[in-house]
């Protein structure tokens, strides 16, 4: 989605009505549109969104969409790939021939239709696991490129912190936000106190609050069953750890298949 090119195209359709740049509706846009801009920044930044910023993104989009609709006929997320005519105002004589029901009912049909496809960046994938099963999580992260080039997921492991920052801040805002939250099974990632102790609480205390869904992934063969996530479906299928299958590649493609699966019946939606 091209949101600058929608921004400004609504920006010209606001400023060509008789008040222009000094509407109500037009000094609105002008708040909504930093609050977008900032909270598209934030996410580039990956520092991600926490559930209350992405409810307001959906609720800054839907009322840019009402001002499209209301001045071009278009929604915003058309907007954003629309290349308009010079004469913005000539999409306004289009609509103005509809009678005033017809029109209402078009606008509100546009919006419930065009709101529900905006997409409010991809799913954060947050990895748990221990630096000793470094090699196998680099393997996983691989098979998840696919997902990441379509823009459905970004991943984030304590390895991307930048150097300077607090170690345990980061990780800590990451879990917070994250979305899915994958646990990388073995022994030493059951043996470390860190993940145990804080990672594993603060991620299961989200998962049973609906906010964020927790897959194990089961790496090497351990006693994980007996562990909190021995309630949760684990992948690869069965919770047969990846070590121990034939084709290694397999496997991560089970557990790849597994977590797309899991994203489309949760956020379909953003998608």
């Amino acid at each position: 989605m091209n949101t600058e090119r929608g921004l400004k195209n609504l920006e010209d359709l606001l400023k060509s009505t008789s008040e222009g740049a000094t509407s109500s509706e037009y000094l609105d846009f002008v708040g909504w549109s930093r609050e977008l801009r900032e909270s598209i920044e934030r996410e580039k930044r990956f520092v991600g969104l926490d559930q209350n910023e992405q409810v307001g993104r959906q609720r800054i989009l839907r009322q840019l969409d009402v001002l499209a609709l209301k001045h071009s006929g278009k929604s915003f997320l058309e907007l954003c790939w629309a290349r308009l005519p010079s004469n913005a105002n000539e999409s306004l004589e289009k609509r103005s021939e509809r009678g005033p029901v017809e029109s209402e009912l078009h606008n509100e049909a546009q919006l419930k239709d065009q709101t529900s496809d905006v997409q409010a960046g991809p799913v954060e994938v947050f990895f748990s696991y221990s630096h000793r099963d470094e090699e196998l999580r680099d393997e996983l992260e691989r098979h998840l490129s696919t997902l990441r080039r379509q823009g459905i997921i970004k991943s984030w492991h304590d390895r991307r912190i930048g150097a300077g920052r607090e170690w345990e801040g980061a990780i800590d805002s990451h879990l917070k936000n994250a979305q899915i939250i994958l646990f990388l099974v073995t022994a030493n990632l059951l043996a470390s106190d860190y993940v145990y102790d804080v990672e594993l609480k603060q991620a299961m205390a989200r998962h049973n609050e609906n906010k964020a869904v927790v897959i194990p992934i089961i790496l090497r063969p351990c006693d994980w069953q007996e562990s909190p996530l021995g309630k949760l479906q684990a992948l690869p299928t069965d919770g047969r750890a990846v070590t121990t299958w034939r084709d290694r590649d397999e496997a991560f493609l089970d557990v790849t298949k597994g977590i797309r699966l899991v994203i489309k019946e949760r956020y379909s939606k953003k998608f």
